[in-house]
């Protein structure tokens, strides 16, 4: 993932004019958010037994964000298919 592909997701949220401010409610950290994404994305690649990342939700503040709950499911990278094989629960 790129700066411009982080972007362009922010951007494509529905509520992407609430981001920037709405009604006289302060403009989002938006950068902030497009950094958590590259983020994300660089420790899926550097990680290959992350299984599932679940963020829910993300609060968007007017300096940075605050993940409220996260959930992360790994699962090994060892079997025979060459396949991820979901670990035990």
């Amino acid at each position: 993932m790129t700066d411009k592909d982080a972007a362009e997701i922010i951007r494509t949220i529905r509520g992407h004019k609430l981001l920037e401010g709405y009604r006289g409610t302060p403009r989002c950290d938006i950068a902030a958010l497009e950094q958590l994404l590259l983020r994300l994305s660089g420790l899926v690649e550097a990680v290959p037994e992350l299984a599932e990342l679940d963020f829910n939700p993300v609060m968007a503040l007017s300096d940075g964000y605050t993940l409220v709950d996260a959930r992360i499911r790994v699962s090994s990278v060892n079997s025979p298919s060459g396949k991820s094989a979901a670990a035990p629960r």
